[in-house]
């Protein structure tokens, strides 16, 4: 599932509801409109809010055209593992990232455990800074003019894990992707990614399912 590739997937419900308003089940098919929004900023200070503090991902520089792995990662808000159902047929591949191998199928209806996924970051987005930035006021550490940002992948609720000068920070989207004078910062590429899931069915065979093609319940556990 490539969560912010210029509109080629998104998170879709069919517009169903259920009695509390929230969606039954979840799409795994497109999320174009992540991205078509303002800057999310605290108010009062202009710097982008930060969910934890940031981790090393070790080498000082990261090539945004290499594959990036996330794992355990669980990509959109409220997301969570656990007892899942399929939403439509699905397919149940042997391994991780090859839609080649069916280790087997399950049918509408069916219950099973989705144990953990990893997050594919194929290709990194790229946010670059058009004027310098000293710590505290845009962003919790300084940035130099030119400098670029790797975006990775999505956390839900318009956070998504950045990566700079060697750390990965967990920050409120800060870019428009339309650009525009007041920001400090363009997005010169979106980042494209996929999804894959760990899952049990109810005989105790396990398996991997492509997000980009699997229609499940049970993934949100907003209340």
């Amino acid at each position: 599932m490539n969560l912010a590739s210029g509109g080629r997937h998104s998170l879709g419900t069919g517009g169903r509801r259920d009695a509390r308003g929230r969606p039954p089940a979840l799409v795994f098919t497109s999320v174009a409109a992540l991205l078509v929004c303002s800057a999310v900023l605290i108010a009062d200070s202009g710097l982008a809010a930060v969910d934890g503090a940031p981790r090393r991902h070790g080498p000082a520089h990261l090539d945004p055209d290499r594959e990036f792995i996330e794992r355990g990662a669980c990509p959109f808000e409220c997301c969570g593992y656990g007892r899942w159902w399929a939403e439509g047929p699905l397919t149940v591949y042997r391994r991780e990232g090859d839609t080649t191998r069916v280790a087997y199928r399950l049918r509408d209806g069916e219950r099973f455990t989705a144990v953990t996924g990893n997050v594919h970051v194929l290709r990194a987005g790229i946010v670059r800074m058009t004027r310098a930035t000293p710590a505290g006021q845009f962003l919790p550490f300084e940035t130099t003019e030119g400098e670029s940002l790797f975006v990775l992948d999505y956390q839900g609720d318009a956070v998504w894990e950045v990566w700079h000068r060697g750390y990965i920070h967990t920050l409120d989207q800060f870019w428009d992707d339309e650009g525009g004078p007041e920001l400090p910062c363009e997005l010169l590429r979106a980042p494209e990614s996929n999804w894959w899931a760990r899952i049990v069915d109810r005989r105790g065979r396990p398996g991997w399912l492509f997000m980009d093609r699997a229609r499940v319940g049970g993934a949100g556990g907003c209340e």
